[in-house]
């Protein structure tokens, strides 16, 4: 019982915060112009304060509230749980914890592999407490904003998950994939204050977002020069970027696969109205001679839409064919601004951008500094005026 009511606030929140238009919803002028009404701040929790205040901008007032009022209630039962839930010891100790949440072990970069040979992904449900150490440093949110109720419990809920790692296994680093999240400043100094490396790993696509800004770690890996000048653009502190490729961008595909899939379409975070163009276009360039398929997101894709939206596609099954396995086998990988573009690139798969299923998102995807705009690629509009011709 207490782990579906916990699944479902964390679905409840996550939905709530999310947004299929937000990303395309405010221009990257309107951004700039919010970005400078902070100044630069003076410690760790002004950054997660600032990062939060983006993220609340790109929300609206409205939903703010909400989730304050929420926090009101919620904050002294999320208080007493965590104080009163049963404490573990140390099991064993470890260089380095990894909380990847569902998302592959090969975006670790071998680097930091290497640097923290002892590490373990911790996985599944685990409890969340907090000591009294933990409740002095957490004292400090409520002196600087007392008023961000929300602010301030979602830095003692990721405060909690963090304290059950350092309990359980002594580590020397935590390495995370959140820089999107407002507490990852926080999480930083709280990390410092316990002797502990704080450290991120680019996961995913990045566009010019201020949900991504201000953010401090001791060290975030990045893909390419061009997200760290991008994330410097967003007021992240400057000093803590690494480059480096993880095996999950270059990976190493068995030369037996066969080129037999013509064009895969690599689907996101659509709205119907846009799966059926989607769907529309790849039945236009389907043909005895093309084999075209789609793959849905592992998160976001219902399966039953796209089974009935895309009937005389290849639809691939995400859980048995994998993202290098499914890369391997086609020609050219379409998309809006999927992270798997950025993959095909790097492992010299032609990329083709959708310019035709949204054509307002794909205007704004320079403005918005799309990095595979800079590098060579093909327009989903030529592919189907070729086969007019």
């Amino acid at each position: 019982m207490k782990m579906r009511l916990k699944l479902f606030i964390k679905t409840f929140i996550v939905r709530f915060m999310t947004s299929n238009e937000a990303i395309f919803s405010i221009s990257v002028e309107q951004q700039k112009k919010y970005l400078e009404k902070f100044h630069a701040p003076n410690n760790d929790i002004d950054r997660s304060f600032y990062q939060y205040k983006c993220q609340m901008k790109l929300l609206g007032k409205l939903k703010e509230v909400v989730l304050n009022l929420i926090s009101l209630f919620g904050l002294p039962l999320i208080l007493i749980f965590l104080v009163n839930r049963q404490r573990k010891s140390e099991l064993e100790s470890k260089d380095a914890i990894v909380y990847l949440d569902g998302k592959p072990s090969n975006i670790i970069p071998d680097e930091l592999r290497l640097n923290n040979g002892n590490m373990i992904c911790i996985k599944g449900e685990f409890p969340y407490y907090l000591t009294g150490v933990d409740l002095k440093y957490i004292k400090k949110l409520f002196i600087q904003y007392p008023l961000s109720l929300f602010f301030i419990s979602k830095n003692i809920i990721k405060i909690s998950k963090y304290r059950y790692g350092i309990d359980m296994y002594n580590p020397k680093s935590i390495i995370v994939c959140a820089e999107y999240s407002f507490t990852s400043s926080i999480l930083t100094n709280y990390c410092e204050f316990l002797n502990i490396k704080h450290i991120n790993i680019m996961h995913g696509e990045k566009l010019f977002y201020m949900r991504d800004s201000f953010f401090r770690f001791h060290q975030c890996y990045v893909w390419d020069k061009y997200y760290l000048n991008l994330f410097k653009e967003l007021k992240a502190e400057t000093k803590q970027f690494i480059i480096c490729k993880p095996r999950s961008m270059k990976f190493q595909v068995e030369s037996s696969y066969e080129k037999d899939i013509d064009y895969t379409y690599y689907l996101g975070n659509e709205s119907d109205e846009v799966l059926k163009k989607i769907s529309d276009l790849l039945k236009d360039i389907s043909s005895e001679k093309v084999l075209v398929s789609v793959r849905p997101h592992p998160r976001y894709s219902n399966i039953n839409k796209i089974n009935h939206l895309f009937n005389g596609i290849v639809i691939e099954n995400n859980k048995e064919i994998t993202i290098e396995e499914s890369l391997a086998r086609t020609k050219n990988a379409i998309s809006l601004y999927s992270t798997v573009l950025n993959q095909a690139y790097h492992n010299g798969i032609n990329i083709i951008i959708d310019d035709l299923s949204n054509p307002n998102h794909f205007k704004k995807l320079s403005e918005l500094k799309y990095i595979n705009l800079s590098r060579k690629y093909t327009l989903l509009s030529e592919i189907l005026k070729k086969r007019d011709e």
